[in-house]
Protein backbone atom coordinates (compact mmCIF):
# COMPACT_ATOMS: atom_id res chain seq x y z
CA UNK A 1 0.00 0.00 0.00
CA UNK A 2 2.67 2.51 1.09
CA UNK A 3 4.42 1.45 -2.54
CA UNK A 4 1.24 2.43 -4.41
CA UNK A 5 1.09 5.86 -2.51
CA UNK A 6 4.17 6.73 -3.28
CA UNK A 7 3.91 6.39 -7.10
CA UNK A 8 0.87 7.53 -7.39
CA UNK A 9 2.60 10.91 -5.63
CA UNK A 10 5.24 10.28 -7.99
CA UNK A 11 3.11 10.94 -10.65
CA UNK A 12 0.79 13.94 -9.12
CA UNK A 13 4.46 15.64 -8.68
CA UNK A 14 5.10 14.47 -12.58
CA UNK A 15 1.73 15.99 -13.65
CA UNK A 16 2.42 19.31 -11.70
CA UNK A 17 5.99 20.01 -13.55
CA UNK A 18 5.12 19.11 -16.53
CA UNK A 19 1.14 19.92 -17.37
CA UNK A 20 -1.50 18.01 -18.21
CA UNK A 21 -3.59 18.88 -21.30
CA UNK A 22 -3.27 22.86 -23.27
CA UNK A 23 -0.61 24.92 -21.37
CA UNK A 24 -2.43 28.19 -19.97
CA UNK A 25 -1.54 31.56 -21.41
CA UNK A 26 -0.15 32.70 -18.77
CA UNK A 27 -0.49 36.57 -19.47
CA UNK A 28 -4.73 35.88 -20.59
CA UNK A 29 -5.60 32.58 -18.18
CA UNK A 30 -6.67 31.16 -21.73
CA UNK A 31 -5.71 27.54 -23.41
CA UNK A 32 -2.79 27.55 -25.67
CA UNK A 33 -3.20 29.12 -29.66
CA UNK A 34 -3.09 27.33 -32.41
CA UNK A 35 -1.16 23.81 -33.10
CA UNK A 36 2.47 25.00 -33.35
CA UNK A 37 1.64 28.28 -32.71
CA UNK A 38 3.31 30.26 -29.77
CA UNK A 39 0.63 30.66 -26.79
CA UNK A 40 -1.69 33.99 -27.25
CA UNK A 41 -0.24 34.48 -30.99
CA UNK A 42 -2.88 32.52 -32.75
CA UNK A 43 -3.50 33.84 -36.44
CA UNK A 44 -6.64 31.97 -36.91
CA UNK A 45 -4.57 29.30 -39.13
CA UNK A 46 -3.01 26.38 -37.90
CA UNK A 47 -0.22 25.30 -38.42
CA UNK A 48 -0.44 22.91 -41.82
CA UNK A 49 -3.71 24.47 -42.22
CA UNK A 50 -4.39 24.20 -46.28
CA UNK A 51 -3.99 27.11 -48.72
CA UNK A 52 -6.71 27.53 -51.09
CA UNK A 53 -5.45 28.84 -54.06
CA UNK A 54 -7.43 32.04 -55.43
CA UNK A 55 -9.29 32.54 -58.36
CA UNK A 56 -11.06 35.13 -60.38
CA UNK A 57 -14.63 34.04 -62.80
CA UNK A 58 -12.12 34.83 -66.35
CA UNK A 59 -8.51 34.05 -65.35
CA UNK A 60 -7.61 32.63 -68.68
CA UNK A 61 -6.16 34.70 -71.00
CA UNK A 62 -5.53 37.36 -68.45
CA UNK A 63 -1.94 38.93 -68.24
CA UNK A 64 0.16 36.61 -66.51
CA UNK A 65 1.41 39.39 -64.18
CA UNK A 66 -2.12 40.36 -62.81
CA UNK A 67 -3.02 37.02 -62.12
CA UNK A 68 0.30 35.78 -60.57
CA UNK A 69 -0.03 38.84 -58.37
CA UNK A 70 -3.41 38.20 -57.83
CA UNK A 71 -2.66 33.94 -56.59
CA UNK A 72 0.06 35.54 -54.31
CA UNK A 73 -1.14 37.75 -52.47
CA UNK A 74 -4.08 35.60 -52.09
CA UNK A 75 -1.75 32.91 -50.56
CA UNK A 76 0.05 35.23 -48.35
CA UNK A 77 -3.32 36.47 -46.77
CA UNK A 78 -3.83 32.50 -45.41
CA UNK A 79 -0.05 32.36 -44.40
CA UNK A 80 1.36 33.51 -40.75
CA UNK A 81 2.65 37.08 -41.23
CA UNK A 82 1.62 37.51 -44.69
CA UNK A 83 4.54 35.61 -45.73
CA UNK A 84 4.14 33.38 -48.73
CA UNK A 85 3.91 29.41 -47.19
CA UNK A 86 3.94 27.59 -50.78
CA UNK A 87 6.18 28.18 -53.28
CA UNK A 88 4.77 29.18 -57.04
CA UNK A 89 6.60 28.19 -59.95
CA UNK A 90 5.48 29.35 -63.80
CA UNK A 91 5.70 26.82 -66.54
CA UNK A 92 4.67 27.10 -70.15
CA UNK A 93 3.43 24.47 -71.88
CA UNK A 94 2.28 23.98 -75.71
CA UNK A 95 -1.27 25.45 -75.47
CA UNK A 96 -2.23 27.64 -78.29
CA UNK A 97 -2.77 30.57 -78.68
CA UNK A 98 -1.53 31.39 -75.33
CA UNK A 99 1.60 33.10 -74.86
CA UNK A 100 4.53 32.99 -72.44
CA UNK A 101 2.54 36.53 -71.12
CA UNK A 102 -0.97 35.00 -70.77
CA UNK A 103 -2.22 32.88 -67.67
CA UNK A 104 -3.74 29.60 -68.99
CA UNK A 105 -4.41 27.81 -65.49
CA UNK A 106 -2.40 26.12 -62.20
CA UNK A 107 -1.64 22.71 -60.85
CA UNK A 108 -3.38 21.93 -58.71
CA UNK A 109 -6.61 23.87 -60.17
CA UNK A 110 -7.68 26.66 -58.62
CA UNK A 111 -10.12 27.30 -55.95
CA UNK A 112 -8.45 23.60 -54.79
CA UNK A 113 -6.19 23.12 -51.16
CA UNK A 114 -2.76 22.65 -50.48
CA UNK A 115 -0.22 21.86 -48.24
CA UNK A 116 2.06 24.84 -46.86
CA UNK A 117 5.24 24.07 -48.37
CA UNK A 118 4.30 22.81 -51.41
CA UNK A 119 4.89 23.89 -55.22
CA UNK A 120 1.73 25.81 -57.36
CA UNK A 121 2.35 25.45 -60.77
CA UNK A 122 0.90 28.43 -63.06
CA UNK A 123 0.72 27.64 -66.47
CA UNK A 124 1.22 29.75 -69.63
CA UNK A 125 1.05 29.48 -72.77
CA UNK A 126 4.01 28.84 -74.71
CA UNK A 127 4.28 31.10 -77.80
CA UNK A 128 6.05 34.33 -77.62
CA UNK A 129 4.66 37.00 -75.94
CA UNK A 130 3.00 39.63 -78.78
CA UNK A 131 4.61 42.93 -79.28
CA UNK A 132 3.36 45.80 -78.16
CA UNK A 133 0.24 47.36 -80.59
CA UNK A 134 1.21 50.53 -82.46
CA UNK A 135 -1.17 52.31 -79.72
CA UNK A 136 0.81 51.08 -76.89
CA UNK A 137 4.01 52.79 -78.69
CA UNK A 138 5.43 55.46 -77.04
CA UNK A 139 5.78 58.55 -79.44
CA UNK A 140 9.28 58.81 -80.84
CA UNK A 141 11.44 62.02 -80.63
CA UNK A 142 11.74 63.68 -84.32
CA UNK A 143 14.97 62.70 -85.98
CA UNK A 144 15.07 65.92 -88.23
CA UNK A 145 17.83 68.14 -87.41
CA UNK A 146 16.68 71.43 -85.52
CA UNK A 147 17.88 74.52 -87.39
CA UNK A 148 20.74 75.46 -85.97
CA UNK A 149 20.43 78.46 -84.14
CA UNK A 150 24.15 80.09 -83.13
CA UNK A 151 25.16 83.14 -84.43
CA UNK A 152 27.33 82.61 -87.69
CA UNK A 153 30.24 85.06 -88.54
CA UNK A 154 29.60 88.05 -91.04
CA UNK A 155 31.76 87.46 -94.01
CA UNK A 156 33.89 90.75 -95.15
CA UNK A 157 33.99 91.55 -98.47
Amino acid sequence: MKRLGKTMLACLLCAAMFGCGSPLDQSSGKRGGAHGAPLGKGDGHGYGAPIMIPAKQTDQGQPLDDIRETIESGIRDQCPGHKLCVKLRVQAEDIPPFTRCTFVSTRPPQETTVKRGSTVVIVTGSEPCAPPSPDDAQPQPDSTPAPDSTPQPESTP
